[in-house]
Formats: structure tokens, sequence, C-alpha cells
């Protein structure tokens, strides 16, 4: 499996260095939300964090899925029909973003009294550029991908965080009030969307305005269930933080919650990673009727991810405290906890839990579940946050994903027409787990006896990470050399 990525990579360096380069954008991305957890006061990082979180809600509905139906269009089309159908697009998203800006002022109506400790009457003018400017962003990625020109673009991207993340260090010294970063982030936004638009005119010769409604008309049609899977998937994801501000508003623990119930970038890419590259080989595999070939894709990619995932995700839970003090600063202690239940979950991403449907072309499942799961998840989260406090948030988190592992396997396995315990390599997890956890213990005897510091802490699970990985990785090469 390694050698087919090398393999992949060779073919198709533009995949590649979408996938490096996105990487970078997200790890970056995510230093300076750690960067402002450290420079500004518990209570404006929490309206910090909220604002991002609406802002984050807002832009993905009022996208609606125009991206995916532009890249749709444009990968059939002429070059000659770039401008019109751009342009269409183009005023698809004005037209969302108006949309979206009403909705949001029409919510605040119901919220605003409930929300008065965050203060957003003197925040609304910079969330709105925030929004817009977010929706009309949306496309960007998908064009200059059409046009491979995808270099210039993640050169631009990067080019703007690291501007960003270097003012940051000037606002701080010069000690700027939350407004005034808010207004930077604007100013950096603007400055992105501006180059990258004026570009794409460039690279389409686009040199005039031009409406077609019926072209905006069949992008909808086509982005709209897309668009709407994505809001659920980004409303999951953003549940807790949603019912504790709804019911229970506080800056205070707004920011705490969501220190604790994070996403780690490097997680999320590398698992999405090796099931979109083994991806196509499931599809050919299944397409041949070639069931045992297809098992076996699935069962090698797996493996590859437990020895990379499981070690980090043990790291991360038993060292939660001195990644949450340094990650995000001594204030968010009490995150700790909440990251300790919540990073279980990123166990279960030993696969895509889609990538069955995706081979089979039986992508109704995918939003029948994600809605059930949305629902589910709302419910319980609210439950166990008004029983349990920010901790029952968590395990909400962990409790929903753990259901929707179990039902995503079971409907795979369903289509497959097999049992589910052989819709993944179970044969593997549970030496991995056991294996992981009996090096885990030998570095705790080592943490309680020498580690006096958080960062010595840290680089002890670097060290615990390394060498689990090469642990497992040598017994994987074993197993497979003795057959």
């Amino acid at each position: 499996m390694i050698q087919f990525f090398k393999n992949k990579i060779q073919s198709n360096k533009e995949a590649m260095l979408l996938y490096v380069g996105n990487s970078f954008v997200t790890i970056s991305s995510f230093l300076i939300i750690a960067l402002l957890s450290h420079f500004l006061p518990i209570e404006s990082y929490g309206i910090y964090r909220f604002i991002i979180t609406i802002s984050t809600l807002a832009i993905t509905l009022g996208s609606l899925g125009f991206a995916n139906a532009l890249y749709y269009y444009l990968s059939s089309a002429n070059f000659s029909q770039y401008q019109s159908k751009i342009n269409s697009n183009r005023l698809g998203l004005i037209i969302m973003s108006m949309i979206t800006l009403f909705l949001m002022k029409l919510i605040s109506f119901f919220f605003f009294e409930k929300l008065a400790d965050f203060q957003l009457a003197q925040y609304e003018w910079v969330i709105a550029g925030i929004v817009c400017i977010g929706i009309l962003q949306s496309n960007e990625l998908h064009i200059f991908l059409i046009n491979k020109k995808i270099k210039v673009y993640l050169l631009i991207t990067l080019s703007v965080i690291i501007l960003r993340i270097a003012s940051l260090f000037i606002a701080y010294y010069q000690h700027w009030t939350l407004l005034d970063l808010l207004q930077l982030h604007l100013l950096w936004s603007f400055v992105s969307l501006l180059i990258n638009q004026l570009l794409i005119n460039r690279f389409n010769h686009i040199r005039q305005v031009q409406i077609n409604w019926k072209e905006i008309l069949e992008q909808f049609q086509y982005g709209f269930p897309i668009g709407l899977g994505l809001f659920f998937g980004v409303l999951l994801i953003n549940a807790d933080r949603i019912i504790l501000s709804a019911f229970y508003p506080d800056p205070t623990q707004f920011a705490i919650l969501s220190n604790g119930n994070f996403e780690v970038p490097i997680i999320t890419q590398f698992y999405i990673s090796f099931s979109t590259i083994a991806l196509p080989m499931l599809i050919e595999a299944y397409r041949q009727k070639d069931f045992h070939e297809f098992f076996q894709i699935r069962a090698k990619y797996q493996q590859e991810i437990m020895m990379i995932l499981f070690p980090i995700v043990f790291a991360l839970i038993n060292w939660s405290g001195p990644v949450i003090r340094i990650v995000f600063g001594q204030n968010y202690s009490e995150s700790a906890a909440l990251f300790t239940v919540f990073a279980g979950s990123f166990l279960i991403r030993v696969t895509s839990h889609h990538d069955v449907f995706l081979a089979t072309n039986q992508t109704k499942y995918i939003s029948i579940i994600q809605g059930v799961e949305l629902i589910f998840h709302l419910i319980l989260t609210y439950v166990l946050l008004s029983n349990f406090g920010m901790i029952g948030a968590s395990y909400a988190y962990l409790i929903t994903n753990i259901f929707y592992f179990i039902f995503t396997s079971y409907y795979s396995a369903k289509i497959m027409g097999v049992s589910i315990w052989k819709i993944h390599n179970w044969k593997h997890l549970p030496p991995n787990l056991l294996l992981c956890g009996i090096v885990l213990l030998l570095f705790k005897s080592i943490d309680a006896a020498l580690i006096y510091s958080d960062l010595q802490a840290i680089l002890l699970a670097i060290f615990y990470v390394i060498s689990t990985y090469l642990f497992l990785n040598y017994r994987y090469a074993t197993i497979l050399k003795h057959g």
C-alpha cells in the first residue's frame, strides 16, 4: 500500500501538492487560534471563538455547494464557457451571501438578549464582512484546480496566513483589542479575495460580467444537496458549542469547551488522504466484482492508518494536560479533561466511513445516516450537557461517533453482502491497541519518575509516538514477510 501511495504521488503531483498545501493551511490556521488563545484574555477569546463558530456555520450555509457545482460544470465545459459559468457562480454566491446575512439578522432577534455577554453588537459589521468574504471565497480553490494553477493558490493562501501571523505578534505588543484583531482578520481575508479573484479573471479571460439565470439555477440545483450535507457536518462538529451558547451563554465556558473539544488537524488530514488515495482502487475492484481484492485494499489502508493513528491518539489522551497547556495556555487546564474524552473518538478514524458507499455508488446512505446522526447528537448533547456540564458534551460527541461507526459499518456490510466482521480489519485491531497500551505503560513509568515540566512531557509523548509506530511497523512487516 505504501508503494502504491508513492506511485500515486509520482503520477499525480498536483493532487499531492494540494494535500500537502492544504495540510499547511489547516495547521497554520490552527496556529492562529492557538496564538490568540495565549494573547487574549479568556473572556475575549471565548467571544472570538463564538464569532468564528457562527461565521463558519454561516459561510457553509451561504456557500450551499455552489463551489462543488462549479467544479462539476467546469470539468465538462469548454474553456470558452468558463467566463459565463464562473460569472453565474459568483452572482449565485452574492445572492446567497445576502440571504445568509438576512437569516443571521433574523435569528439574532430571538437570541440577542440571551447572548448579551458576548457583546455582539460592536462586532456586527465585522462578522457580516467575514461571512460575505468567506462565501465569495468558497469557489476559489475549485477554479484554481480546474485551471491547474493550484501552486499559485497555495502560495497566495500561505503567504496571507504567514503575514497574518506576523501581524498578530505586532498587534499583541501594541495591545490591540478584540475588535482590532477581527478587523485585521477581515483585512487579510479581503486581500486574499481581491488577489485570487483578479487572477481568476486573468486565467479565464473574464473581461465582462454576464448573467445567465439558467446556469445559476442549474448550479443551485446541483449544489444544494451537497451544500446541505456539508452544513449538517459542520453543524454536527459545532453542536456542543451551539447548545452551550443557546442555553448556557458564557464566553469563559465557551472558550474552555472550544479548547477541549477540538479536531487535531494532522489526524483529519492523513486519514482522509489514505482513504481518498485508496478509493479509485476500491471502485475498480468493485466494478470487476473482485470482492476479495476489495476487502484486501481496505484492510491494507486501515492497517497503515492504525500504525500512525493509534500511537498519536494514545499520546494525546495520556498527555492531554501538557498538550492543552502548551497549545492553548495555562488558563485552559480545565479543557484537558474534556479533550481526554473527545480524543477517544479519534480511534474510530481507522477508515473512511463512506468509502464503501462511494465505491458502490450508494451515496444515498450518507445523507440519510448523517441526518439521523445530527438529530441524535443534538438531543444527546443537550441532555448530557444539562446533567453533567461540559464533560457531558464531550461524551455526547464520543457516543455519537461510536454509533455512527456502527451504523455505517452495518450498512456497508449490507451493501457488500457480508458480515459486519468482514467489513473492517478486525484481525489487526486488537493487537495494535494492545501493543500501544503496553508501550504506553512503560512510558508512563518514565513520565512519573523523570518528567517535571510540560515541555518534557511533550517530548516524551513524541518519542512514544515514534517508537510505537516503528514497533507496529516492524510487526506488520514481519507478518507480511512470513505470510
